[in-house]
């Protein structure tokens, strides 16, 4: 069961139905005409089939709408409900190829920044390059801001939620080594040394937040 939602066991239908095919002793059907005691009559046929044909009945036709219907209310209909997914059986909504499209990547055509969900949008991920400008001898850069944090991933995001990876894009550039960034105040920072340098440094980065499941 998924929130709610049945995983049925699949029972394939039937798909050996035959059409009744009339013998060359006759070329149409024939039935013989009984006269009831309460004044009806009763058909028989008595038609020669080379091959007879398959019943079908109520019970098909129930049994046939039973499992569109269940198709269409076990669908999985968004991500989070396909990454509960443990067992096969269930059907993905065409909203799902929606919400993973829009989800993949965003700004796709940009070198600079990729965004991205996955597991159904439990993680967010944030990653790309950027130019930062340092003074001499100060050792440290802000890379993002708290506005910029909330932006990406809310407003009541939790930094014991995020983590951070960064390093030097352009050591030609800038011949120096990362420090592990650090958050102060809600916004991020990037040590390095030897502090001695300044003008552009170029910064890659990673951020990922992992937001709670409910």
């Amino acid at each position: 069961m998924l929130g709610g939602k049945n995983n049925m066991a699949y029972t394939p239908l039937s798909t050996d139905f035959k059409d009744q095919i009339l013998s060359e002793a006759n070329t149409q059907r024939k039935y013989k005409q009984t006269v009831n005691e309460d004044g009806t009559v009763s058909l028989q046929d008595m038609t020669a089939y080379d091959q007879e044909g398959s019943a079908y009945t109520a019970k098909h036709i129930i049994e046939e709408r039973k499992a569109i219907n269940d198709i269409y209310a076990n669908r999985v209909v968004s991500l989070k409900e396909a990454s509960l997914v443990t067992e096969p059986g269930f059907f993905c909504d065409a909203l799902v190829i929606n919400e993973l499209n829009k989800n993949i990547i965003k700004n796709k055509d940009r070198d600079e920044q990729q965004i991205y969900t996955l597991y159904g949008g439990l993680v967010k991920v944030v990653s790309g390059t950027m130019v930062v400008n340092v003074a001499m001898n100060i050792g440290y850069a802000k890379l993002f801001s708290v506005e910029q944090l909330k932006n990406w991933f809310g407003d009541d995001y939790a930094v014991s939620r995020l983590s951070v990876k960064t390093y030097n894009g352009d050591s030609v550039a800038q011949e120096v080594h990362f420090y592990a960034p650090e958050i102060w105040n809600g916004e991020i920072f990037q040590y390095f040394y030897p502090t001695n340098h300044e003008g552009g440094m170029r910064v890659n980065y990673r951020l990922e937040y992992v937001y709670p499941s409910t």
